[in-house]
């Protein structure tokens, strides 16, 4: 083995030593990042397509270790430099993203500890210095925006001055995607859910800056995500939030601009002919999101009038959505 290759076992040891001996953490991670469904399941070879069950992707169940957690307090400061060696001299891509994987839970490893333990001050990490590693690199590995939420959720007030770099980042990205017409990252929404949940109305001015380069992206699980943070953290900016999403949902379902707030109330247009369903996925995002997000009575009455000129035919479309997803499980089964 390479020197290379030695550091990416080494770092692996570590970030699973890491991984059970914080399982408050573990848990709080697998929240932020939306894997609470996929930690429930149970992966089981038997009577499964064995090829499937190789490839398919893995999510660890939550352990907590009694050993690992004494051991890390003990030896943290030696772990910490191991970490801060191989980011100052490795470019390996697979050290890097498995660093990417173990800073976060480095970081959060003093708050499981009393103030008073031998061992407390031993494990300090400076947020400042890891967050500035993980944001160089952003352009070359997109999911370190995961992770540099996960520093803003666990460390809000010590990095609060590195917010607007931050944002500045991912305005940029946005602007990028939305550019080459080509959809956003999904890390890029998952980094600022968790920015919005860590500050709220702390940032009130920045989201309200950068909601119309959000809304421009287009609709998407990741846009609907981020808007229901904003929506319940930044009550203020609520208004703001179901305008740009009425926008895309009129676009999307009715095919139409939203009509003005200063207009008199009209009835919307009564389509030529069947309502043509071009991207099955987005239109089930829309239906979605006009249950979830708390719009107006009088926003709602403008979708309910459509829906009763085209019953038939959104009928149909109800019926054709139920059985995608019908066949998709029966065909998952077939497979299997």
């Amino acid at each position: 083995l390479n020197r290379d290759e030695r550091a990416h076992a080494m770092l692996l040891i570590l970030n699973e030593l890491l991984r059970i001996g914080n399982v408050n953490a573990e848990k709080r991670r697998i929240k932020s990042l939306n894997q609470e469904a996929i930690l429930s399941n149970q992966r089981n070879v038997i009577d499964t397509n064995a090829i499937d069950w190789l490839c398919e992707d893995i999510y660890s169940n939550t352990v907590h270790s009694r050993t690992a957690k004494l051991l890390i307090a003990e030896k943290f400061e030696k772990i910490y430099e191991v970490c801060t060696r191989c980011m100052s001299t490795n470019r390996t891509v697979s050290c890097q993203i498995i660093l990417l994987e173990i800073l976060p839970r480095l970081l959060s490893f003093q708050n499981i500890l009393e103030a008073d333990n031998d061992n407390y001050e031993g494990c300090a990490v400076e947020p400042s210095s890891v967050f500035t590693y993980v944001l160089s690199l952003t352009n070359k590995h997109p999911q370190s925006l995961a992770t540099l939420g996960l520093f803003i959720l666990d460390k809000p007030q010590q990095l609060r001055a590195r917010i607007p770099q931050l944002l500045g980042v991912i305005q940029q990205m946005l602007q990028s995607a939305i550019n080459k017409r080509k959809a956003s990252d999904e890390n890029v929404f998952t980094c600022l859910t968790l920015v919005v949940r860590a500050l709220d109305v702390n940032i009130e001015n920045d989201i309200r800056n950068l909601l119309p380069l959000l809304f421009a992206t287009g609709l998407s699980k990741g846009l609907i995500d981020v808007t229901y943070e904003i929506m319940v953290c930044i009550p203020s900016l609520k208004t703001d939030v179901q305008d740009g999403l009425l926008k895309e949902l009129c676009q999307l379902l009715m095919n139409r601009k939203l009509p003005n707030k200063l207009d008199p109330p009209s009835s919307p247009p009564i389509p030529s002919g069947p309502v043509q369903v071009t991207n099955v996925a987005v239109t089930k995002l829309a239906l979605a999101a006009l249950a979830k997000f708390d719009f107006q009575r009088h926003a709602l009455q403008m979708f309910i009038k459509y829906i009763a000129h085209v019953s038939i035919s959104l009928l149909l479309l109800l019926v054709l959505l139920l059985h995608y997803d019908i066949c998709c499980s029966y065909l998952k089964l077939e497979v299997n």
